[in-house]
């Protein structure tokens, strides 16, 4: 039994390991927050929420309070609202953060080539912070956030292949993000189970001609 615990807790994404639930859970009184609301499963949302709107525990404290419902329960519905509510409201006072909150060790033995520098870079990278990059530092608009949010939470896809699919679209779109042709992709990669930025770059090379039928397709419906 011990052993299987183990092998689960390795499953968990970097940013849950890196995320401190104790200082979370610091700042929160048992009677306003009981630990049992805490869930495994609300944990995790937790930490790919604030990993996603790169927010501290602290701002997750306050996500947590407004998420609370009259059962003093932390439904999930209620986790990404209170979520992307408050990044909505510090992004529009506060400069976007430079500073990554997360950030997976690279070994410094490692010399890394420029394919291994950019995989790295997006298994890591939270997606709004990629859709800044492509963007030239400029703030993504709300569509393009709602649409990584549930990339991430509701479709449940890994970082890194999230980050290539944002990517690849809006470099092919003339810098747009159709919702349309890009569930329609997350969904085909949903199916093909790609798990790495590695998988979804590969798919995406061998792949080209099918997406940008999709995405004709898609230019002529609209």
């Amino acid at each position: 039994m011990h052993d299987t615990k183990k092998q689960d807790k390795q499953e968990y994404p970097f940013y849950y390991d890196q995320f401190d639930f104790s200082l979370l859970q610091a700042g929160l009184s048992e009677q306003l927050v009981p630990s049992s609301a805490l869930t495994v499963e609300a944990r995790e949302l937790i930490a790919k929420l604030a990993f996603l709107y790169q927010l501290t525990p602290l701002d997750m404290q306050k996500v947590v309070l407004l998420s609370l419902d009259d059962d003093l329960h932390l439904p999930a519905d209620r986790l990404k609202k209170a979520a992307a509510d408050y990044y909505k409201l510090t992004i529009s006072k506060d400069a976007p953060k430079l500073t990554k909150t997360f950030t997976e060790p690279v070994p410094l033995t490692e010399q890394l080539t420029k394919e291994q520098e950019l995989l790295h870079y997006l298994e890591t990278t939270p997606p709004i912070q990629v859709l800044r990059d492509i963007n030239k530092g400029k703030e993504p608009i709300p569509a393009s956030v709602e649409l990584a949010e549930q990339l991430m939470t509701t479709y449940g896809m890994p970082t890194g292949v999230v980050n290539v699919l944002l990517e690849y679209v809006m470099l092919s779109t003339d810098m747009k993000l159709p919702r349309k042709y890009v569930e329609q992709i997350a969904d085909h990669w949903n199916r093909k189970n790609l798990q790495t930025a590695k998988d979804a770059m590969e798919l995406a090379r061998k792949e080209r001609d099918k997406y940008a039928q999709w995405k004709a397709e898609s230019t002529a419906k609209q």
